[in-house]
Protein backbone atom coordinates (compact mmCIF):
# COMPACT_ATOMS: atom_id res chain seq x y z
CA UNK A 1 0.00 0.00 0.00
CA UNK A 2 3.14 2.70 0.99
CA UNK A 3 4.04 1.61 -2.66
CA UNK A 4 0.94 2.54 -4.41
CA UNK A 5 0.42 5.04 -1.95
CA UNK A 6 -2.77 4.01 -0.67
CA UNK A 7 -4.00 3.97 2.71
CA UNK A 8 -3.65 0.36 4.67
CA UNK A 9 -4.59 -0.79 8.11
CA UNK A 10 -1.76 -3.69 9.63
CA UNK A 11 -3.10 -4.08 13.08
CA UNK A 12 -6.99 -3.55 13.73
CA UNK A 13 -9.41 -2.00 11.97
CA UNK A 14 -10.70 0.99 13.87
CA UNK A 15 -14.58 0.68 13.73
CA UNK A 16 -16.38 3.72 12.15
CA UNK A 17 -13.38 4.37 10.03
CA UNK A 18 -15.88 4.17 6.85
CA UNK A 19 -19.40 4.86 8.50
CA UNK A 20 -18.10 7.55 10.28
CA UNK A 21 -15.30 9.20 8.08
CA UNK A 22 -15.80 12.43 9.19
CA UNK A 23 -14.87 11.98 12.59
CA UNK A 24 -11.46 9.32 11.63
CA UNK A 25 -10.71 12.31 8.99
CA UNK A 26 -10.35 14.36 12.14
CA UNK A 27 -8.37 12.34 14.22
CA UNK A 28 -6.06 11.24 11.40
CA UNK A 29 -5.59 15.55 11.14
CA UNK A 30 -4.97 15.66 14.97
CA UNK A 31 -2.34 12.92 14.38
CA UNK A 32 -0.53 15.16 10.85
CA UNK A 33 -0.99 18.27 13.53
CA UNK A 34 0.98 16.65 16.67
CA UNK A 35 3.69 15.21 14.13
CA UNK A 36 4.44 18.68 12.56
CA UNK A 37 4.51 20.19 15.78
CA UNK A 38 6.97 17.19 17.12
CA UNK A 39 9.08 17.79 13.91
CA UNK A 40 9.26 21.66 13.78
CA UNK A 41 10.40 21.60 17.28
CA UNK A 42 6.94 23.37 18.85
CA UNK A 43 6.34 21.04 21.86
CA UNK A 44 10.04 21.72 23.55
CA UNK A 45 8.40 24.58 25.20
CA UNK A 46 6.25 22.21 27.53
CA UNK A 47 7.48 20.83 30.20
CA UNK A 48 8.97 17.14 30.27
CA UNK A 49 5.60 15.77 31.69
CA UNK A 50 3.71 16.96 29.13
CA UNK A 51 6.18 16.59 26.17
CA UNK A 52 5.87 12.90 27.62
CA UNK A 53 1.99 12.49 27.45
CA UNK A 54 2.40 14.62 23.95
CA UNK A 55 4.66 10.93 22.73
CA UNK A 56 2.50 8.72 24.14
CA UNK A 57 -0.38 10.55 22.56
CA UNK A 58 1.58 10.34 18.94
CA UNK A 59 2.39 6.89 19.23
CA UNK A 60 -0.86 5.55 20.41
CA UNK A 61 -2.21 7.53 16.88
CA UNK A 62 1.01 6.09 14.99
CA UNK A 63 -0.62 2.65 15.54
CA UNK A 64 -4.23 3.16 15.01
CA UNK A 65 -3.74 6.34 11.64
CA UNK A 66 -0.56 5.97 10.32
CA UNK A 67 -1.97 4.03 7.59
CA UNK A 68 -4.78 6.40 7.08
CA UNK A 69 -2.64 9.77 6.28
CA UNK A 70 -3.49 9.61 2.82
CA UNK A 71 -7.28 8.35 2.92
CA UNK A 72 -8.34 12.09 2.19
CA UNK A 73 -12.05 10.66 1.00
CA UNK A 74 -14.03 8.10 0.59
CA UNK A 75 -12.39 4.70 -0.37
CA UNK A 76 -13.47 3.62 -4.20
CA UNK A 77 -12.99 -0.14 -2.81
CA UNK A 78 -11.20 -1.86 -0.26
CA UNK A 79 -8.44 -4.94 -0.18
CA UNK A 80 -9.17 -7.35 2.74
CA UNK A 81 -6.61 -10.11 3.31
CA UNK A 82 -9.08 -12.38 5.64
CA UNK A 83 -12.70 -11.18 6.06
CA UNK A 84 -12.84 -13.50 9.29
CA UNK A 85 -10.63 -11.20 10.92
CA UNK A 86 -11.68 -7.94 9.71
CA UNK A 87 -15.33 -8.64 9.58
CA UNK A 88 -15.71 -5.21 10.73
CA UNK A 89 -14.24 -3.35 7.90
CA UNK A 90 -16.53 -6.01 5.57
CA UNK A 91 -19.85 -4.46 7.10
CA UNK A 92 -18.41 -1.08 7.17
CA UNK A 93 -18.08 -1.14 3.62
CA UNK A 94 -21.64 -3.03 2.85
CA UNK A 95 -23.11 -0.23 4.55
CA UNK A 96 -21.48 2.47 2.53
CA UNK A 97 -21.67 0.27 -0.80
CA UNK A 98 -17.89 0.48 -1.23
CA UNK A 99 -17.09 -2.89 -3.33
CA UNK A 100 -14.93 -5.25 -1.47
CA UNK A 101 -11.87 -7.91 -2.59
CA UNK A 102 -10.92 -10.29 -0.50
CA UNK A 103 -9.07 -13.25 -0.28
CA UNK A 104 -10.98 -16.01 0.37
CA UNK A 105 -10.23 -19.21 2.46
CA UNK A 106 -12.09 -22.52 2.75
CA UNK A 107 -13.06 -21.22 6.01
CA UNK A 108 -15.51 -18.63 4.95
CA UNK A 109 -18.29 -17.73 2.88
CA UNK A 110 -17.54 -15.29 0.00
CA UNK A 111 -21.43 -13.94 -0.49
CA UNK A 112 -20.61 -10.97 0.60
CA UNK A 113 -17.75 -9.97 -1.45
CA UNK A 114 -17.57 -8.70 -4.67
CA UNK A 115 -14.45 -9.66 -6.06
CA UNK A 116 -13.43 -12.87 -4.43
CA UNK A 117 -10.07 -13.79 -4.78
CA UNK A 118 -9.57 -17.74 -4.16
CA UNK A 119 -6.58 -18.52 -1.83
CA UNK A 120 -5.36 -19.26 2.11
CA UNK A 121 -4.95 -15.96 3.97
CA UNK A 122 -2.76 -17.86 6.62
CA UNK A 123 0.53 -18.86 5.05
CA UNK A 124 3.19 -15.92 4.55
CA UNK A 125 3.97 -16.79 1.34
CA UNK A 126 0.57 -16.71 0.06
CA UNK A 127 -0.38 -13.02 1.38
CA UNK A 128 3.30 -12.33 0.32
CA UNK A 129 2.04 -13.33 -3.26
CA UNK A 130 -1.52 -11.66 -2.94
CA UNK A 131 -0.57 -8.42 -1.90
CA UNK A 132 2.43 -8.29 -4.32
CA UNK A 133 -0.29 -9.68 -7.07
CA UNK A 134 -3.06 -7.11 -6.10
CA UNK A 135 -0.23 -4.00 -5.76
CA UNK A 136 1.07 -4.96 -9.31
CA UNK A 137 -2.95 -4.45 -10.66
CA UNK A 138 -3.21 -1.76 -8.98
CA UNK A 139 -0.06 0.22 -10.89
CA UNK A 140 -1.08 -0.93 -14.13
CA UNK A 141 -4.45 0.07 -13.92
CA UNK A 142 -2.78 3.44 -12.67
CA UNK A 143 -0.87 3.49 -15.81
CA UNK A 144 -3.29 2.68 -17.65
CA UNK A 145 -6.29 5.50 -15.80
CA UNK A 146 -2.84 8.38 -16.73
CA UNK A 147 -3.26 6.65 -20.35
CA UNK A 148 -6.82 7.55 -20.55
CA UNK A 149 -6.55 10.43 -19.01
CA UNK A 150 -3.80 11.68 -21.37
CA UNK A 151 -6.02 10.61 -24.64
CA UNK A 152 -9.11 12.71 -23.04
CA UNK A 153 -7.03 15.77 -23.42
CA UNK A 154 -5.43 15.39 -26.82
CA UNK A 155 -9.27 14.46 -27.95
CA UNK A 156 -10.71 17.39 -26.03
CA UNK A 157 -7.14 19.56 -27.56
CA UNK A 158 -8.67 18.55 -30.73
CA UNK A 159 -12.21 19.61 -30.76
CA UNK A 160 -10.97 23.14 -29.26
CA UNK A 161 -8.81 23.18 -32.48
CA UNK A 162 -11.32 21.94 -34.72
CA UNK A 163 -14.08 24.65 -33.39
CA UNK A 164 -11.05 27.52 -33.68
CA UNK A 165 -10.61 26.64 -37.08
CA UNK A 166 -14.40 27.17 -38.02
Amino acid sequence: AMECGMPYVTLRWIGGTLTNFNTIKTRVGHFIDLLKKQESGELKKYTKKEQSEFNKEIEALRRKFEGLVTLTKMPSAIFLMDIRQESTALAEAKKRNIPVIAVCDTNVDPKEIDYVIPANDDAVKSVELMVEFVAESFKEGQKLQGAREQMKKIQEEKVVEKEEEK
